[in-house]
């Protein structure tokens, strides 16, 4: 009961811990706003952003729409083109937390994290797909750039988050590489 207690409280510990790490300070929709470049995707489960996957989507730009919405413009690989899509999401009561406006899927939610940005260098974003009838989430963790190169804090910043949400480093595909190009 002691061992069971304590792997309990030890999960607790974890979960409060990854939470904790989503910056408490409201990201600017002002300073987000323009084109940015996915560099670095990263998975829970790597089958989730292979080519024609509905988590395997790329930033292009960010749009304020109000104070609480944004357009996010993004670019997903479909039947070998290239498709854009206008992804509207709405600021839930937490702050740095978005839900999809479009998602009317009742087994599903669809939540937008914006963890951290310096606004010219990196942006760092967490998406999370749950699926009440397959009792499934899914995780997929972006790092963003405005430019195609990271700076080492990004990097730094973007290894902590997939620790934090307990993704391994076998799930990266970093774009610029030429072999991860393939694979987009």
């Amino acid at each position: 009961m002691k061992v069971l207690l304590l792997s309990i409280g030890l999960a607790l510990v974890c979960a409060i811990q990854a939470v904790a790490d989503v910056s408490d300070k409201p990201i600017s929709f002002e300073k987000l706003a323009g084109p940015w470049h996915t560099i670095l995707l990263a998975t829970n489960d790597k089958e989730m952003i292979k080519e024609d996957e509905k988590m395997k989507l790329l930033f292009k730009t960010v749009t304020p729409q109000n104070t609480k919405e944004l357009i996010i413009t993004m670019l997903k690989k479909e039947n070998h083109e290239c498709t854009e899509y206008n992804l509207v999401i709405k600021q839930t009561e937490e702050p740095n937390k978005f839900q999809d406006c479009k998602c009317l899927n009742d087994n599903e939610k669809d939540i937008i994290i914006f963890v951290d940005s310096d606004y010219l260098n990196y942006f760092l974003v967490v998406f999370q797909n749950y699926n009440e009838e397959l009792d499934r989430e899914d995780t997929v963790v972006q790092c963003l750039s405005r430019t195609f190169d990271l700076t080492t804090e990004a990097e730094e910043k973007f290894n902590k988050v997939l620790k934090d949400y307990n993704i391994s480093e076998e799930n990266v595909i970093n774009l610029n590489n030429e072999k991860d190009k393939g694979n987009y």
